[in-house]
């Protein structure tokens, strides 16, 4: 009985072969441009068996590269060379040979086997020692790419490394990890550290800790455990606990239990402390009852209120200062509209109306993070300005009858937020 056609599994996969085989043969003649380059090398990269089935590919056909020069020597490609000349006009395989044996056109006189002794020496030799350590330079990157620096814990949401989307016991290696917004990723290194990663973030594994470009981590460290930042290095100590957020290059950092140094102005925070903007300050966490009437000033903090309107005559008023200077916003928070005055008062109140039914609830974020102090109500942002430096946040005990929820902190959000929020 004949055998059937073949699948088109099958015949991918035989592409894919002769693809790499063709790769590798250009490799091992120096003639791979970048883009090839890149081909062969993400091709080596691939995981499971076409990975494994490249690099084998790869070795066979640069062992077969360097026997055949070595055996045969300058006369093989010589006379290789002399008739392609003569007789590839308009092949593809013999146009592409030409151009890697670096052959002009015109042609070249039939060459007579030079003296044994010639196949004896060193250029060959030397030949083959550049391939075998091309080879193992490749192979060495290849595997360094695929080493397992930690694994997949658990996953809320999405997010992806390399492109390939992350399931739970999933190996990590060195490539890019991103992690969408709304999304939470949990990474264990073995007998070393838990890390959970909040998005939006984009982080890269390391052996014993990670690079964090942007976006919120939470670390449980075992052992040492270093946390590459954009404005800083950061190393915890064991059995250390801490919080770290990053954005637009500057980051931030909160230490609950253990010690963490930070390379930038070589500073050690100890427990119940924070860090940002080379600042170290008090990690604080109020809620509606234990907030203060008036809030230390420090460099960065977040409060998050909701009020439930019933009358058109409630109000909660709320001010930020600057530390030394007196200068600030005070903000008229109303059914149906936000007041922001400057002070001292160097203008007319601007008053913003806000979307939605005036009665009901509503919600209001302040905002000082990175120098810059943010006021967001009902989701629309209503004031962005410069303010650096230390500020204090001021809520009298009278004006908060109307609020139902408070959260306030200084440095970064002490735990992940919950699943689904």
């Amino acid at each position: 009985m004949n055998p059937g056609p073949p699948t088109d599994d099958a015949a991918e996969a035989a592409a894919h072969e002769a693809r790499i085989a063709e790769l590798a043969v250009g490799f091992a003649l120096g003639e791979l441009d970048d883009t090839e380059l890149r081909e062969l090398y993400d091709a080596l990269r691939e995981p499971g068996a076409r990975g494994l089935t490249a690099a084998r590919l790869t070795w066979q056909q640069l062992g077969v590269v360097t026997d055949l020069r070595s055996g045969m020597g300058d006369l093989f490609q010589a006379v290789v060379k002399h008739r392609i000349t003569r007789e590839g006009r308009s092949d593809r395989f013999m146009r592409d040979s030409r151009s890697r044996l670096g052959n002009p056109r015109a042609a070249l006189d039939e060459l007579a086997a030079p003296a044994p002794a010639a196949l004896r020496g060193w250029p060959w030799r030397r030949l083959a020692a550049t391939a075998l350590a091309a080879l193992a330079g490749l192979m060495l990157w290849w595997s360094l790419s695929r080493e397992v620096l930690c694994r997949v814990a658990a996953v809320s949401g999405e997010a992806t490394i390399g492109g390939e989307p992350l399931v739970v016991g999933m190996a990590i290696d060195h490539r890019q990890l991103v992690v969408p917004d709304g999304s939470l990723v949990s990474l264990t290194w073995a007998q070393r550290a838990q890390v959970e990663v909040c998005g939006p973030a984009n982080v890269v594994a390391q052996s014993q800790g990670l690079s964090l470009a942007n976006g919120a981590l939470w670390l449980r460290a075992e052992r040492g455990f270093t946390i590459g930042l954009p404005d800083d290095t950061a190393t915890a100590t064991s059995g250390s606990v801490c919080a770290i957020s990053a954005q637009d290059g500057q980051s931030s950092i909160g230490v609950s239990v253990g010690v963490v140094t930070l390379s930038a102005g070589g500073r050690t925070l100890a427990p119940n402390q924070a860090s940002s903007a080379l600042s170290s300050f008090p990690w604080m966490f109020y809620d509606l009852r234990s907030l203060p009437t008036t809030t230390l000033a420090v460099p960065s903090w977040r409060c998050d209120a909701k009020a439930s309107w019933h009358d058109s005559a409630q109000q909660v008023q709320l001010a930020v200062t600057a530390a030394g200077s007196g200068v600030g916003w005070h903000v008229l928070w109303r059914p149906g509209s936000v007041t922001i005055a400057i002070m001292p008062a160097s203008a007319q109140p601007d008053i913003v109306p806000l979307s939605g039914a005036p009665l009901g609830e509503s919600t209001l974020s302040l905002r000082l993070e990175h120098g810059r102090l943010a006021l967001i109500a009902n989701g629309a942002t209503l004031l962005d300005e410069a303010l650096p430096g230390p500020a204090s946040l001021a809520l009298p005990l009278e004006n908060r009858t109307a609020l139902t929820q408070l959260s306030y902190h200084s440095g970064p959000l002490s735990q992940p937020p919950a699943l689904g929020n």
